[in-house]
């Protein structure tokens, strides 16, 4: 079996008590806290383990929008609170690793199955590997974090960060049923089917998310520097679902690219596109994805030219193309709806103008910001 063992650096406390050894002798799982469950990989009912809540509390923490508020709600002191947002910082590198991994996982396994979005059992067993990879590391976190308390604070701490996952996560949907939080989320073809189906899901219809997924998304302007304007977005369903340290991507749509560029010229000194892609656009910018922050929002997203490639198209422009001229994308967003599914939810439609006189504009789902540059 193939290890996805993260390369970490494991603090170790060597300033403990012989009361704080009894404290962590028993399991962490066994904390007087409250147990919410979860939909398992076999579409059981499960337990969620305290480790599971406590990654929820280092990504609230670890969540550019969330820095530092949590000290309160966890009720530590600012020295206790430190030791936290270092084991937060720890666990980060390995969530987003594995999360990479499992999005690099489920790309390969779309390409192979490109009519479903249900994921083979190959698929499914590498990242339940991954998963329960990133469960031991943030149990390890617990552990360290149980060294160095008491055992009255860490008993304390562990319910708070209960507290903190009930409350984002235990929400009701179809009127009076709780959501249970999937956490593997693996639908084998609609049918609940046991994992013993067979690896090719080609022909089976593509089936509703088994974990909660935004049904809307509002963008909105952030700034206007010129010529790249940023925007910012609000993910949201009717349950009133919490999505807060999930991710966000921006892919192209599956099929044939129908995306334009009247900017276009060969030979252009940009090196712009005739055929524009997300795949190019991200490339450029070195930005694909987001992380989820507090109220469901995420960005920045920037749409537009670069300076220098607003200037060349007004000043080099030959006469076969006409300003003002239009680069035009269609941007699929996909949400990490739970730890193993990648869901498309929205497609956006992004557009970059440019004109007479460095005039530009810059459009995210029908949002648009303009103005002169230079």
């Amino acid at each position: 079996m193939q290890s996805y063992r993260l390369s970490r650096v494991t603090s170790i406390y060597f300033a403990f008590t012989l009361v704080a050894l009894f404290a962590i002798a028993a399991p962490a799982q066994e904390a007087n806290a409250p147990r919410p469950t979860q939909l398992g990989k076999h579409r059981n009912s499960v337990h969620v383990t305290l480790p599971q809540m406590y990654e929820h509390a280092f990504r609230v923490q670890n969540s550019s929008a969330a820095q530092d508020i949590l000290q309160s709600r966890l009720h530590l002191t600012k020295g206790q609170f430190t030791l936290f947002k270092s084991s937060a910082r720890r666990f980060d590198q390995t969530d987003q690793d594995i999360r990479s991994l499992i999005h690099t996982v489920v790309e390969a396994d779309r390409a192979e199955h490109p009519t479903t979005r249900t994921l083979s059992k190959s698929a499914r067993l590498r990242i339940d590997e991954m998963i329960a990879e990133r469960d031991r590391a943030a149990s390890e976190e617990v552990e360290a974090i149980h060294l160095v308390l008491n055992p009255a604070i860490a008993s304390m701490l562990d319910h708070s960060v209960a507290t903190l996952y009930n409350h984002a996560n235990t929400t009701r949907i179809s009127g009076s049923s709780p959501l249970m939080v999937c956490q593997t989320c693996l639908d084998d073809g609609g049918g609940g089917g046991s994992d013993d189906d067979d690896d090719d899901d080609d022909d089976d219809d593509s089936p509703a998310p088994s974990c909660s997924v935004p049904s809307s998304e509002v963008t909105s302007l952030n700034s206007n520097t010129g010529p790249s304007v940023g925007f910012q977005a609000v993910i949201s369903n009717s349950e009133g679902d919490n999505w807060t340290g999930h991710y966000v991507w921006e892919v192209d749509p599956s099929g044939p690219l129908t995306n334009s560029n009247t900017c276009y010229w060969a030979g252009n000194p940009d090196n712009m596109p005739a055929m524009p892609s997300i795949a190019l656009v991200a490339q450029s910018t070195g930005q694909s994805y987001w992380t989820v922050e507090t109220g469901n929002m995420y960005g920045i997203d920037f749409v537009g030219f670069t300076p220098q490639t607003l200037i060349d198209i007004v000043r080099l422009h030959p006469a076969s193309v006409t300003l003002a001229c239009t680069y035009s994308v269609k941007q699929e967003m996909e949400v990490e709806c739970n730890d193993s599914m990648i869901w498309q939810y929205k497609l956006n439609q992004l557009t970059m103008k440019a004109d007479v006189d460095y005039w530009y504009q810059a459009c995210r789902d029908g949002v648009c910001a303009s103005g002169t540059y230079y």
